[in-house]
């Protein structure tokens, strides 16, 4: 045979030597520049033009979505949603909206 296995001896072979197989697209390292927008006020659009707007709490190598406290808008119309989990390959665009509530520190000073 003319292709070798990852269990090959032969060092020579490019299938040996490219093994594991390196994964490309969107499933590389999106976390380094989200990870920025967890408990934001997001705006996202899917496939099938519905935005839905709520707060980024969680995602995954597949850019699966957890969002809380979601609403949904189409033609003008506001849904409530509550917890969503949206699936990565239905999402079009993510646009931050707002960042999360600052607490006021001095409530916290006067408790300590």
């Amino acid at each position: 045979s003319s292709l070798s296995s990852p269990s090959s001896s032969s060092s020579s072979s490019p299938v040996a030597s490219s093994w594991p197989p390196l994964r490309r697209g969107p499933t590389t390292m999106p976390g380094s520049k989200l990870l920025q927008f967890i408990n934001w006020r997001v705006r996202v659009t899917i496939e099938d033009g519905r935005t839905i707007v709520g707060k980024f709490m969680a995602f995954d190598g597949q850019l699966n979505l957890v969002l809380g406290d979601a609403e949904e808008y189409r033609n003008e119309e506001k849904r409530a949603l509550g917890l969503l989990l949206l699936r990565g390959e239905c999402v079009v665009s993510l646009a931050a909206e707002a960042p999360p509530a600052q607490k006021d520190k001095r409530d916290v000073s006067a408790a300590a």
